[in-house]
């Protein structure tokens, strides 16, 4: 692992049309409707104190402070005027606890923790009252509470943020499922294929919503309660269904299925292959295992993933199956993680993979500019979200011109 965060694009007139496109969105977030606010921290306005805080870390300009402190003024005054508050991390108000730790942390605010206490509060009441059937999600679910209170707890080092890490372990194993097919325990979802085509009863090898996620947050979890046998078998076993079952070998290469299909008659033989994307299975597997100490993930098994990616940078743009631009599964995502492995293991090729995603995006001769596609219908759509919208996008660009280290990006489980 290496030290400090470089920038690796230093051409003028790609810094300047980020800067750009940075003050476009500044004037963007100024005409939002803030009368009914919308507490994502994904798809919604908790991000926004997020990309202030990091705007003001890369330009040193205060305003940029005050910007960030009077979003986070705003979306906790609009809480006193919910009749009903939604807890989950990507969707409801856990993400923006997430947010305001984060920026506390990071030095940008001086916030009193008493309003991360009554976050603490919430949630805690929600895990005892709410979970008759827990969903483990990310998104939407356990994975999403155990990033928020895993951090909380390094930082404050609290009995209360461990008692409630024990309250989700407890409930994730609850969401556990026996397959007689692969004879093991395992977690299960559901997802679209690109026809639109539902497909139940899976295993999901994507960061986004499926075993690296929870991987991740099993071992995060494993730091705050040493001494909880369960949680270590539930990483074993884990790890023993990523390696059995999430892999098929092509053309001599080892390349990541998208996700296991249980209901076929003999699951461990399909293959599903997935797209180069964050929510995917590809940059998910290898982010989880090298982002965990080798306690959890053999040195052998994060060199293995480190190879498979330097595969797939060799591979064209345009045979990606990438179209648009966001973090979620788009370009930027993409050079992100490509520059996070770059930043790790120093390899160029990597750092060649993320400079070419970066130009591409704000290229004349991509068609997508800085938009998401969202089908055949509604074609190319603009936003300003984090996940698909231009602050992830905004985000993402200054990573590859800043010496800032861009830790926003723990919440999507990328650091």
């Amino acid at each position: 692992m290496r030290g400090n965060w470089e920038a690796i694009i230093k051409d003028p007139h790609f810094i300047e049309k980020t800067n750009e496109i940075r003050e476009s969105l500044e004037k963007e977030l100024e005409q939002l409707n803030t009368e009914k606010m919308e507490y994502s921290l994904f798809n919604g306005y908790s991000a926004i104190p997020l990309y202030y805080s990091y705007c003001y870390k890369y330009t040193k300009d205060e305003r940029y402070l005050s910007l960030c402190a009077d979003w986070i003024d705003k979306l906790l005054n609009g809480l006193t005027h919910e009749n009903s508050i939604e807890t989950s991390f990507g969707y409801g108000v856990m993400g923006l606890a997430w947010v305001i730790q984060h920026v506390m942390e990071q030095g940008v605010i001086d916030a009193d923790d008493e309003i991360l206490g009554s976050f603490d509060e919430l949630l805690k009441d929600h895990l005892e009252n709410n979970l008759v059937n827990p969903e483990y999600d990310l998104f939407t679910g356990i994975v999403g509470y155990l990033i928020y209170l895993t951090d909380r707890w390094r930082l404050s080092k609290s009995k209360q943020q461990q008692l409630l890490i024990e309250k989700c372990i407890s409930l994730l194993d609850l969401t556990l499922v026996r397959n007689d097919k692969i004879q093991q325990e395992t977690w299960t979802s559901f997802t679209f294929t690109r026809d639109n085509v539902l497909k139940e009863n899976i295993v999901d090898f994507g960061l986004a919503h499926g075993l690296p996620s929870i991987l991740r947050v099993l071992a995060d979890s494993a730091v705050v309660l040493p001494d909880n046998h369960r949680v270590k078998e539930m990483i074993e076993n884990t790890l023993e269904v990523i390696e059995k079952y999430a892999f098929y070998k092509a053309e001599g290469n080892i390349y990541t299925k998208n996700y296991l299909e249980l209901n076929e008659g003999n699951p461990a033989e399909s293959i599903h292959p997935g797209r180069i994307a964050w929510c995917y299975g590809n940059l998910g597997i290898a982010l989880t295992y090298t982002n965990l100490p080798d306690e959890f993930i053999p040195a052998h098994l994060k060199e293995r993933e480190i190879e498979k990616l330097m595969q797939e940078t060799k591979r064209e743009i345009v045979n990606t199956g990438v179209i648009d631009a966001c973090l979620c599964h788009g370009y930027l995502g993409n050079a992100l993680i490509y520059n996070h492995f770059y930043q790790r293991t120093g390899r160029d090729d990597f750092k060649l993979a993320a400079t070419r995603l970066y130009e591409y995006t704000l290229s004349s001769n991509n068609e997508c500019k800085l938009k998401t596609w969202h089908g055949a219908n509604k074609g190319y759509v603009e936003d300003f979200a984090l996940l698909e919208g231009k602050i992830g996008m905004v985000l993402a660009l200054l990573s590859a011109i800043s010496d800032v280290r861009p830790d926003w990006d723990k919440c999507m489980l990328i650091s």
